[in-house]
């Protein structure tokens, strides 16, 4: 007979159940467990016993926790010393962005939490008011302001103890862009004080760009003679020509400059321009996709569609005509930065090799890799500049 009630024979799957569900227990458990030791430990480093214990909450506005706190946590930690309570802000989940207040914890003796608090009330009533700025600058500055990588404005709030933000996108007029400034008003005096500084700067600059006419030609990047100097070598034009920049101050500021032409040419009222003709310094953009806006001179015209070379790179596409749009005088000073060169001591009798040892080439002078390439100035020769080269790459191809 068959005893009623009998349980089931295990299976691996109820096992495996089994195990993770005490081995999760387990985990918990010796969470809650170490967490319990460390607290104990802190109490007992400020001289609490557990069954004196006292925990009191303080509401601490979102705006003052990083000056309550301290760089490093030195006023916190300086509060908690001096108040022999333990002091530590709730673990925070919500949106950064949010104006709910942060809640302090402070954990001691029943004498030790009432002081704390008290020291607490009074450092919070004694914080500067937090004000809001909001501050308007041209379109055109909105580059040199932020900085490459935001560099400049990350700076700025550096210095300034402000937080400076500046609108993603223009006003209506399309030529103002709004900045907002948070902090004390000495910290947002200080930082309309820099940002007024870097605009009038910004704005001499252009001045100094300015001609009454729009050229059809641009200075160019020279290189120095009798030295080494370092180049990314950006276009390959065929087995022999190739072009390069020099890497200076007016590489570094190229990005800069280049967000400078886009803002502008982004908001610009014509769609094209039928009054240009060959020769004519242009912007367009690049035929791969990028938004950005470059510097070109147009080098023929075939019905809808035009070459453009582009000036600070050397590389030449077809685009569509409606696509140009004539190079603002004031874009126009700043050195383009393609320079044609040819590698000295090399000739090349035949160019029409096929594409494997064209791809050689650009390898071994790092083309469009943006890695700087050692070169030296041998002689110019028209409108290019012989140079030697020297790279890993041809070191590893003599080998």
């Amino acid at each position: 007979m068959k005893m009623m009630g009998s349980s089931r024979p295990l299976t691996w799957r109820t096992t495996l159940f089994a195990l993770t569900v005490g081995i999760t227990s387990m985990c918990v458990a010796f969470y809650y467990l170490f967490r319990k030791d460390e607290e104990e430990e802190e109490d007992d480093d400020i001289g609490i016993g557990r069954s004196q214990m006292a925990v009191i909450e303080v509401s601490v506005p979102r705006d003052v926790v990083a000056r309550f706190i301290g760089r490093n946590g030195e006023n916190i930690k300086q509060l908690q010393s001096s108040c022999k309570a333990r002091l530590r802000f709730k673990d925070d989940s919500g949106d950064p962005s949010s104006d709910e207040p942060r809640v302090l914890i402070i954990r001691g003796s029943s004498v030790h939490v009432r002081e704390a608090e008290l020291v607490v009330q009074k450092a919070l009533c004694q914080m500067p008011p937090v004000f809001e700025e909001v501050i308007t600058v041209p379109e055109w500055a909105i580059g040199r302001i932020i900085g490459k990588g935001g560099s400049t404005i990350n700076q700025l709030c550096k210095n300034t103890g402000a937080k400076i933000k500046v609108n993603s996108e223009a006003t209506v007029s399309a030529e103002i862009r709004q900045i907002t400034i948070r902090g004390s008003k000495e910290q947002i005096d200080s930082a309309m004080s820099k940002i007024e500084e870097i605009v009038e700067t910004e704005s001499e600059r252009r001045d100094k760009q300015k001609t009454s006419v729009r050229p059809r030609s641009l200075p160019t990047s020279r290189f120095p003679l009798n030295s080494w100097f370092n180049i990314f070598v950006t276009h390959v034009e065929s087995m022999e020509y190739f072009w390069a920049q020099l890497i200076d101050s007016n590489a570094r500021e190229l990005d800069i400059f280049t967000d400078e032409i886009t803002q502008f040419y982004l908001k610009y009222n014509q769609t094209g321009n039928r009054e240009l003709s060959v020769g004519d310094l242009v912007a367009t953009k690049y035929t791969d996709g990028d938004d950005a806006f470059y510097r070109g001179r147009l080098l023929s015209v075939n019905g809808e569609m035009a070459v453009v070379q582009y000036l600070d790179y050397g590389d030449k596409v077809d685009v569509e005509f409606k696509d140009l749009f004539p190079l603002e005088s004031h874009f126009c000073s700043f050195p383009f930065q393609a320079v044609r060169c040819r590698l000295s001591g090399i000739r090349v009798m035949q160019n029409d090799l096929g594409s494997e040892p064209l791809e050689c080439v650009k390898s071994l002078i790092r083309c469009a890799e943006w890695v700087p390439v050692k070169a030296k100035f041998e002689k110019q020769v028209g409108d290019v500049y012989e140079l030697q080269v020297v790279t890993q790459e041809v070191r590893r191809c003599h080998q």
